[in-house]
């Protein structure tokens, strides 16, 4: 039998529920708690409907978790059987194998991340990198001088729904994707760019933030092969699910729907990267979709104007 891997949490922030539904997902949960103190009725409920599958690696446990509040953390063990709380996500380190930063206002992603990066602590970190373009620059010569193993992006990624649209998406057929997400552009974009980079990659020629408001953001992305996407982010209904209108010979829409599959695959997909001390993603893939959520950030800022892409190679 393989060594247990010990994994680190780390969270919370609000609207996020990641860090109750990662951690049930490797040390299964207590059905009692999972009801009375997640705050998040769509978890309860893909939990309980995949409850024969909720503990789907026996040599990998969440064994120690941090938020900046001592109640959500001790309401994320109990619901998750995590047996340490920790006062400060620096006492991970020699306590756990790997962590999960599974926190997405990204804010406070590069002051977390560095450090583990710089103790060359494996790490996964929810959706985007980082913030802004100086913690961008900073956090790959971090990358490189420490040789760190890490990962960054969205579980949408590893969706059965995507696989399914690959098969009937061809690239060179392709001539316009529209897309409709929640919340916003540097939260949510990771959900939106990733299926949409998995079917026709990052050769990105520009990025135009239009957005009218705050609570609805629109942002235009076009591709070096004249391929035209619309990304709509709305804060105003939360029970939207991101939804893709891709204009092929003949329209084709993709919606996901299986969380819970996502989520596992993406999970076993980080302790495979840990055990095997290989990428999970090759970084320059996790840089240049994380470069284009950074230029339309910009372009908001610059009040819509076109921010044109330079790819990592």
């Amino acid at each position: 039998m393989k060594k247990i891997l010990k994994i680190g949490m780390i969270g919370y922030n609000d609207g996020n529920g990641h860090p109750y539904s990662y951690s049930a997902i490797f040390n299964g949960y207590n059905k009692k708690e999972l009801l009375k103190k997640c705050p998040y009725p769509i978890i309860q409920e893909y939990l309980l409907k995949n409850h024969k599958n909720n503990n789907h690696s026996p040599n990998a446990k969440i064994t120690h978790i941090w938020t900046q509040d001592k109640k959500i953390s001790k309401d994320i063990a109990a619901v998750s059987k995590i047996p340490n709380i920790v006062n400060n996500y620096k006492f991970l380190i020699g306590k756990v194998d790997c962590v999960i930063l599974a926190r997405d206002d990204i804010e406070n992603h590069f002051k977390i991340a560095n450090f583990f990066l710089k103790h060359r602590v494996p790490i996964f970190i929810d959706k985007q990198l980082v913030f802004n373009r100086s913690e961008f620059l900073k956090i790959q010569k971090t990358i490189k001088k420490y040789n760190s193993l890490f990962v960054s992006g969205s579980t949408a990624r590893y969706s059965n729904e995507l696989k399914r649209i690959k098969n009937l998406i061809k690239k060179d057929q392709l001539l316009s994707v529209h897309c409709i997400s929640k919340v916003n552009w540097i939260r949510y974009a990771h959900h939106v760019l990733e299926p949409i980079t998995i079917l026709i990659g990052t050769d990105v020629k520009y990025i135009r933030n239009i957005s009218p408001s705050k609570k609805h953001q629109i942002i235009e992305i076009k591709f070096k092969n004249n391929i035209n996407v619309i990304l709509e982010f709305s804060s105003y209904h939360h029970d939207i699910k991101s939804t893709f209108y891709l204009k092929n010979k003949r329209p084709v829409e993709l919606r996901f729907k299986n969380y819970f599959y996502s989520f596992k695959r993406t999970l076993m997909e980080f302790v495979k990267m840990v055990r095997s001390n290989e990428k999970m993603i090759p970084y320059k893939e996790i840089y240049n979709i994380a470069n284009i959520v950074l230029c339309g950030q910009e372009s908001l800022k610059k009040e819509g104007k076109k921010i044109y892409f330079k790819k990592i190679n």
